[in-house]
Order: structure tokens, then sequence, then C-alpha cells
């Protein structure tokens, strides 16, 4: 599995709406529909799922209702384990060494490897190939969890990743264009820093700012990185190791110059990402890197509350660049689940939270 993959459609899943998009892989036989359905038609019913979960609905928001309702549907009672965040991870192993096997864990994918190679989890590849609906996801989604040829997991979402904001206004004020090139985006860094693009009269703004404190410095660094890339990718057909390329020297060369030059953040190695979030809010920055999606809107709602002419603007991944959509964390089978069956799991929790219908909304 490679440890950043770029990929795309979209999953989101229990209560957070469950769902998932993708390309049809490719039309199957009438028999081997029927073969499909006759095998899935055989197995029973459990009574009862057991849920170890990371990312889940909090009971002030409606859990127990979340779970009624999944009864109601589906006839299948569910038991819902939920430990605390920041030791999910600990948690989740040293469950594996207990006689206490859920029948489903959510599973990093920094973690996700590990519990692969020691075959902690049960074999999904067929059941995905026969599933009604994940048959249809597409191939790179579910691929990126393959593991010596043998799919462990399911991503229960897109990953997303970061993209990089800018203050639209000041662009207007400074009459400048959105960058589509390295040398766009570093020239207007420079007018942010020169040109007094928030009308205080002072040269105080902080043209770009980022966090370089997580292990996931690759998402922030995009417009730095270009064409250089952090991790083992294929080139040619063969695994590289992107770090000791000279794409990456010269993407080093592009932030020491920013940073030198004062275009860049200085606190950016001790900034968590909620304080890039916050600096950009108070209204002296003029772009930073931020998670995609949903905070777009939440960005411009935000900084309106201070700075009520203020606007912002997604930036396209530059010219010879990328964004990153990280992999998800994933829905695992344990390899001898607390119902007995991981084809019965499969086939009551995986394909009905993937349906497309009634399983995606409740």
């Amino acid at each position: 599995m490679k440890a950043v993959k770029i990929i795309s459609s979209l999953a989101v899943i229990l209560s957070l709406l469950f769902s998932m998009a993708g390309c049809t892989a490719g039309n199957k036989s009438n028999t081997g529909s029927t073969a499909s359905s006759t095998s899935q038609a055989a197995v029973k019913k459990p009574e009862q799922l057991y849920l170890y979960m990371d990312v889940l609905i909090e009971e002030k928001d409606g859990a127990a209702q979340a779970w009624a309702e999944f009864e109601k549907q589906t006839g299948i009672k569910l038991k819902v384990v939920k430990p605390e965040h920041a030791q999910y991870s600990e948690k989740l192993s040293t469950m594996f060494m207990s006689n206490d096997i859920p029948d489903v864990v959510e599973v990093w994918s920094t973690d996700y490897m590990k519990f692969a190679s020691q075959k902690a989890f049960a074999p999904l590849k067929k059941y995905i190939q026969n599933s009604p609906s994940l048959s249809k996801v597409d191939a790179g989604i579910i691929n990126a969890l393959e593991y010596n040829g043998e799919i462990y997991g399911v991503q229960k979402e897109l990953g997303n990743g970061s993209m990089t904001y800018i203050r639209k206004d000041w662009l207007d004020r400074l009459k400048i264009n959105i960058p589509k090139t390295y040398d766009e985006f570093y020239n207007m860094l420079i007018a942010f820093r020169d040109n007094d693009p928030d009308g205080s009269g002072k040269k105080d703004t902080i043209p770009y700012t980022l966090s370089l404190k997580n292990p996931d410095n690759a998402l922030y660094m995009t417009d730095l990185l270009i064409d250089a890339r952090f991790d083992f990718y294929k080139k040619d057909g063969k695994w590289v190791d992107g770090f000791s390329e000279d794409a990456m020297l010269k993407a080093f060369e592009r932030m020491a110059k920013l940073y030198q030059e004062k275009l860049l953040e200085p606190e950016i190695f001790t900034l968590s990402t909620a304080d890039t979030r916050t600096k950009f809010y108070t209204g002296n920055t003029g772009c930073f890197a931020y998670w995609a999606g949903k905070w777009a809107d939440t960005i411009n709602t935000e900084i309106k509350k201070n700075l009520k002419d203020a606007s912002v603007v997604p930036m396209p991944a530059l010219q010879g660049g990328y964004y990153i959509n990280r992999v998800a964390p994933a829905y695992a089978i344990p390899a001898k689940p607390a119902s007995g069956d991981p084809e019965a799991v499969f086939k009551y929790f995986f394909d009905y939270i993937f349906d497309s219908g009634k399983g995606t909304m409740w």
C-alpha cells in the first residue's frame, strides 16, 4: 500500500452519512450475477454486530437513535465501542491480544499494513468482487489497501488532503490573478509582503503560512514540492524514493528562499494546523495551506466574522504540481469476528452501508 495515494471518489460512513460513489468496473455476466446471488443468499444473518470504531457520532448528537435505526432497518443489533481518540491505535493493538474480538474495526492507514501483514484481518477481495455496491467503486480506491495481492479493508471515506486558500480581496486590491505557476505564486507572495494588501499602512503582513509540525508534512507543502515527492512512488513502473531525487532538493531550495525572504511564516515548524487557521482568521496572512472540502465554506464564513469585507478563494494545484488525498482510515473484519462468519459481516454491514440506498442515510 502506498503511504500516500492520490485517489478520487467519496465515501462517508455510519453516523457521518454512509455513501460511496465510483465508476462501474465492468459488466458482469448473467451467470456470474446468479452465482453471486446464490452465495450471498446462503449467508446467515447475524443477530448482533460488534463495532470497534474511532470516529463516530457522539451520544449528544443522537448516537443511540442512529444505532436503533440500523436495527430497525436490518433486524441486527449493534454493540458499539468507541475508545478515546488519542488512545485508539494503542487500544486496537491490545484488543487483538484479548478474547474480546469485534466484528468490524476501524483501522488507521498508518496501522493498516502492520495488521494486514499479521493477517489479523479477514481477506475481503472475493467479497468485494461479488458485492453489488463495492464492485462498482473505482479500483484505485479499493486497491489502495492491497497487500500481497489481497484486500483486508475498505476505506470509509475520501481521505481528504490540504490545498491553498488565498485572500481574494487582497488579490483584487493588488490586481493580481490567482497564480497558475510557481513563479506567479512567488511574485504574489512578494506583492503581499511589500504592497500593503490589507491597507494598514504598515509592512506587517505574513504572505504565506503552513504547518510543518505534523507527520503529514507533504500534505501542506505541495505548493513548494511541485513535482517532488516525500514518499516512495511508482515511476516508469518501478518504485523509487522520491525524497532522494533532485526534485526534492529543488523543493527545499524554494522553501529556503521563501523563508529567507520573509515570504513564509517564520514559525512553521511549531505551529499546528489549527494555529495557522487562527492566524489566517485574524487577517494579516495572505494565504495558507489547510484542509479541502467543506473547509472552503467554513474558512470564508469564519474570516468574515473578523473582517466583513474579506473573501477567500482556493488555489488550484500549480502547473506541474499536485494536491494529495490521503488514504483514509478503513473498516476491516477481524480474521475471527465475534459473530463467527466474515462473509456474513461483509454482507450485512459493508454491503448495507455502501448500498447507495437506505444504508446511506440512516
